[in-house]
């Protein structure tokens, strides 16, 4: 069934097949006519099919005798997907990937080239290395969510850290055009609601630690960071991109102490350039490959400065196993995911970050 907006002129794409006025208000029905493709800030025209998925596998967790899962946590997050662009020309898209900017999530190890020092017999610039080496963000932009003019509902997703891992073109008898088809992995996915566009709901800045994209002009602007209070590099770091006003800051700090024969997880999380009072849904996943004990603790809100629990029965066991196997070590840590919700934008949103455990013989609160 086809949507039409009253009084609007059937020519204009961003209406047409696109919103209907319901009981609950004005609601668009995007379609793959309403949406645009960006590579970096460059709109790829000759895209003719596009699509990605994201995996995130769940771990049951049963306690003794259990029948039913005591929790559910998550695994690690996999972005992958594919597109298929009409050929144009050998060079169409590696001359895109040469001028478009590199990811807001690249680093210094994405710009390193491993070559070997041998003469270049392709003639198109490749030699003895990998051709796609770019680290790229695609953004998939609905009603021109991207942007400085959105049109209603326009709003956009990122996928950041894109990088090419496969590429085959197809010919046929039947006339059809040439296709170059490509599949890609991708580090995370960041969520954005145009700033100009009329919503009914807020915006969801995606999950990940890392730097969402700007709003619409094409410019990547970091709006958060999370650091681990004992890191001191990553730490300094925050401190120093939060003195941007627009950059929210979190710094955690989780502790495994013992204390008259008892184990106890301390963690704390504290704000830079954000008003959050309080964080709920707080989760701390420690696993440890010398010893293969795990530990998995919740809590359902934590307010600014700390909050400790006992460590009993089964993870007392675990507890005990890392402890006395790294309180003596030089590296007292041990890894460790943290994922909490805390509020940017006046939103709610999950936050995740993979970080280290303290073992501190010395630590009492």
């Amino acid at each position: 069934m086809k949507y039409y907006t009253y009084d609007s002129n059937l020519r204009d794409r961003n209406k047409f097949t696109s919103t209907v006025n319901t009981t609950f208000g004005h609601r668009r029905y995007f379609s793959s006519l309403d949406t645009e493709i960006y590579f970096g800030s460059k709109q790829i025209d000759e895209i003719v099919a596009f699509d990605f998925t994201i995996a995130e596998p769940k771990l049951p967790i049963y306690g003794y005798n259990s029948y039913y899962a005591n929790r559910i946590v998550s695994g690690r997050r996999t972005v992958q997907g594919t597109f298929a662009i009409n050929f144009t020309n050998t060079m169409y898209l590696l001359n895109i990937l040469r001028d478009i900017d590199d990811s807001i999530l690249a680093n210094d190890y994405s710009a390193m080239i491993f070559q070997c020092p041998e003469e270049d017999s392709t003639g198109l610039g490749i030699g003895n290395s990998a051709i796609f080496t770019k680290r790229f963000d695609i953004t998939v932009s609905y009603g021109y969510g991207k942007s400085s003019t959105p049109s209603f509902g326009g709003c956009y997703q990122t996928l950041v850290g894109v990088q090419i891992v496969d590429y085959r073109q197809a010919l046929d008898t039947e006339g059809n055009p040439i296709l170059d088809m490509y599949s890609f992995i991708a580090k995370d996915i960041r969520y954005e609601t145009a700033q100009n566009g009329n919503q009914d709901g807020g915006s969801n800045p995606g999950n990940g630690n890392g730097n969402n994209p700007g709003s619409g002009n094409g410019e990547a602007v970091p709006t958060y960071l999370i650091a681990n209070q004992s890191n001191i590099k990553e730490h300094n770091n925050l401190l120093s991109v939060c003195s941007n006003p627009d950059v929210s800051g979190f710094v955690v700090n989780p502790i495994l102490y013992m204390s008259n024969n008892k184990y106890y997880l301390t963690m704390s999380i504290d704000t830079v350039n954000n008003e959050t009072t309080s964080f709920k849904d707080v989760d701390i996943m420690v696993s440890d490959t010398a010893t293969g004990a795990h530990i998995s603790v919740g809590y359902d809100s934590i307010k600014v400065g700390y909050k400790t629990q006992e460590l009993t029965g089964a993870l007392r066991e675990s507890a005990a196993k890392i402890y006395n196997k790294h309180k003596d070590s030089p590296d007292q840590s041990v890894n460790c995911d943290i994922s909490f919700k805390a509020i940017l934008d006046n939103v709610y949103v999950t936050l995740t970050h993979n970080t280290f455990l303290t073992i501190d013989p010395n630590y009492s609160n």
